[in-house]
């Protein structure tokens, strides 16, 4: 499976066999214990065409507590991945049904363990029921498909001159705020600092947040999010960071505070972007009517089928059914806990679509040939 090979040490075991040991009663799990060769990441993959989003965790042995344990931290960082949202307590009635929103936990051979003697576990979690446990929190569930902020960073030197930020000199800084947004399933990068980029703008004018070279200059690289950072390391540790998002023509802060710690300061960065992303992408629950789905032009049965199962297969589909079936045009009745606008953006990230027209009684799409 994508190259890589597992050698199975141990059968899967179902639960029957699992209680007679005493091992899990409140963990309702298949355990699968897997010597592996290969990475995580073919597991992840495998997980989430089966409908089921999937999270490593360590344990420290194999006891009902220890999986329990792990299963929980295994979901908030999932929780974090598909929500951006920072604040764990958001989680709590979420992490409260850990027990009946995993699949199976699978126990792996890792050569990437934090520490000897821990035990390398995916968990599998049900995708239609964490989907409606976070609808049912008050959350949103963001799309895999996130743009990359750009961030054009100045850094005070010790000589107290701005100078942009520089990917050798300072790539504890870089990797350490990339670390930050991985648990969010999120990237970053900074501007070529190219000529180009320097005929625009210089570190004095980031530095002093001069909007309108600072705008002129961020033209060149589209329409992902982009912000000012201005950051200042002082004698005793801390740090002073200013950060401001980029608009289309001004400088919108978000925040300017004095930090404990580099660390610190990372993480409110990293914080920062998952929030502002959370807020613009994330789909949410909507209890609005929708509108029948109406697929124009189908070409045969494939075509149907292709549909009907990404449909099947989509965490933002609790229910779906054939209205009509017309020569080459299929009308379907959907449920979903999501707003007819968020419906239509789902379904052309979902399917090879194009929209014909949209209104409060039909959403009319056909296939992108």
């Amino acid at each position: 499976m994508h190259g890589c090979s597992r050698r199975f040490v141990t059968l899967q075991w179902d639960l029957g066999t699992l209680d007679s040991f005493g091992w899990v009663s409140g963990l309702r799990t298949l355990l699968v214990v897997i010597g592996m060769c290969c990475c995580l990441s073919a597991e992840l993959n495998t997980a989430q065409a089966q409908g089921i989003y999937a999270e490593q965790a360590f344990t420290q042995d194999q006891s009902e507590a220890e999986l329990a344990k792990g299963a929980k931290q295994a979901l908030t960082a999932l929780l974090q991945r598909l929500t951006l949202e920072t604040q764990l307590s958001a989680f709590e009635s979420i992490i409260a049904q850990s027990d009946s929103l995993v699949k199976r936990a699978i126990f792996q051979d890792s050569d990437d363990l934090p520490s000897q003697g821990l035990r390398s576990v995916l968990y599998e979690f049900d995708a239609q029921a964490l989907t409606r446990a976070v609808f049912e929190a008050g959350l949103g569930v963001v799309s895999e498909d996130r743009p990359t902020p750009v961030l054009w960073w100045a850094v005070l030197d010790d000589q107290l001159a701005p100078r942009f930020i520089d990917h050798q000199a300072d790539q504890l800084i870089l990797n350490a705020l990339a670390e930050s947004l991985a648990r969010y399933d999120l990237t970053m990068t900074t501007p070529l600092f190219d000529l180009e980029d320097r005929r625009q703008l210089t570190p004095d004018a980031v530095w002093r947040s001069q909007t309108t070279p600072i705008v002129r200059a961020a033209n060149r690289y589209g329409s992902a999010p982009q912000y000012v950072i201005q950051w200042a390391g002082l004698s005793n540790g801390q740090v002073i960071v200013t950060m401001s998002q980029i608009t289309s023509k001004d400088l919108l802060i978000s925040f300017e505070r004095t930090f404990s710690s580099a660390t610190a300061a990372l993480q409110a960065i990293a914080a920062q972007i998952a929030t502002d992303l959370r807020d613009q992408l994330a789909v949410t629950s909507d209890t609005t009517s929708l509108p029948l789905i109406i697929f124009e032009d189908l070409r045969g049965f494939d075509e149907y089928r292709m549909i009907t199962r990404a449909l099947e297969g989509s965490v933002f589909v609790t229910s779906m059914r054939v209205y009509k079936l017309i020569g080459r045009e299929l009308a379907l009745k959907v449920e979903s806990p999501v707003s007819r606008e968020q419906l239509e953006s789902v379904l052309l990230e979902l399917l090879p679509l194009e929209l014909v027209s949209s209104d409060a009684d039909e959403l009319r799409f056909e296939i992108s040939r």
